[in-house]
């Protein structure tokens, strides 16, 4: 495969997906045992937006180039695509005012056996905002337009304490600490009882929407890994290869056969590089990591997960 612009991993058929500019929809499919590399060729622009209305993904009219990090679109681009707004809660546009007007959901999401954050989701995209989230479990605890569910979520972060946003590195040590699906039903339910009570706002009787995410992610790490490399800072000609052994929500986890770690890559992190691209189903590519600069992460111990 040639070089292409990298425009990350998203859920939007339901399983993840490498999306390039060659390959946007509906992306190249990433699936656990597959052989993936990709090299960075020094040259990062923004991603511009994706344009629900016409379907359609639109270009960065500045082709912005962007520093290396987390962030892959330009001021513009955030306000345009209404990324701005999502985030904020600010309509500042057209694109933003019509996506605080419809629908929300409020969230509780699980991350392990501890860990419940909440957050706020458009119904429309619940499913692929939670499976991007890497929850392992979420149950829907209230709905309203998008200004009414970012002020429910605020106020549960303040009265009940729950946290608003996960760490990724949090999210990789809970990678052996999975929940059945009973007891995250009941960890969750027992989290909104406890909201309910603490939260001045009374949140509408509803049905709890329990749902359990953690299988679809796919994850196959080695029975006797103990700990994994989080990749947190790329160089601008890094080189990634190994085989997949999960997709942890935009989380690459990528096992490389030369020094038999597993490595852990944030897709937000490659967005917006010219990348050499090569996906190989059943042909191993040779493992390779340059130019990373990794942190160390404990896994617990319980054995393996299947």
């Amino acid at each position: 495969m040639a070089h292409d612009k990298l425009l990350g991993i998203y859920w939007d058929s339901g399983k993840p997906a490498l999306h390039t500019r060659q390959h946007d929809q509906p992306g190249l499919a990433l699936g656990t045992g597959i052989y993936l590399s990709l090299g960075l060729s020094g040259v990062r622009h923004c991603i511009g937006y994706y344009d629900e209305a016409l379907d359609t993904r639109q270009n960065c009219q500045d082709n912005r180039e962007m520093e290396a990090g987390r962030e892959s679109q330009c001021i513009r681009c955030q306000h345009d695509g209404g990324t701005f707004a999502a985030k904020s809660g600010i309509a500042d546009s057209l694109r933003g005012n019509q996506l605080l007007s419809a629908q929300h959901d409020v969230y509780l999401a699980l991350f392990g056996k501890d860990v419940v954050k909440v957050g706020v989701t458009r119904s429309s995209r619940r499913e692929v905002r939670l499976l991007e989230q890497a929850a392992h479990a979420s149950i829907i605890i209230a709905s309203g337009d998008g200004e009414a569910a970012r002020v429910l979520e605020r106020q549960i972060h303040t009265q009940a304490g729950l946290p608003e946003t996960i760490k990724l590195a949090t999210k990789l040590e809970k990678l052996t600490t999975v929940a059945t699906p009973d007891e995250a039903n009941r960890i969750l339910l027992e989290t909104t009882e406890l909201v309910r009570s603490q939260v001045a706002s009374t949140l509408p009787s509803l049905d709890t929407d329990f749902t359990y995410h953690f299988p679809r992610y796919d994850v196959r790490l080695p029975s006797d890994l103990t700990s994994l490399r989080y990749i947190d800072r790329l160089d601008d000609e890094a080189v990634v290869s190994g085989r997949l052994v999960g997709a942890l929500g935009r989380c690459l986890l990528l096992h490389n056969g030369v020094d038999e770690k597993v490595y852990a890559l944030d897709s937000v992190l490659i967005e917006g590089y010219e990348a050499d691209t090569q996906l190989q189903q059943n042909q191993a590519i040779e493992s390779r990591v340059t130019g990373v600069h990794a942190k160390h992460i404990d896994l617990y111990q319980q054995g393996s997960l299947f």
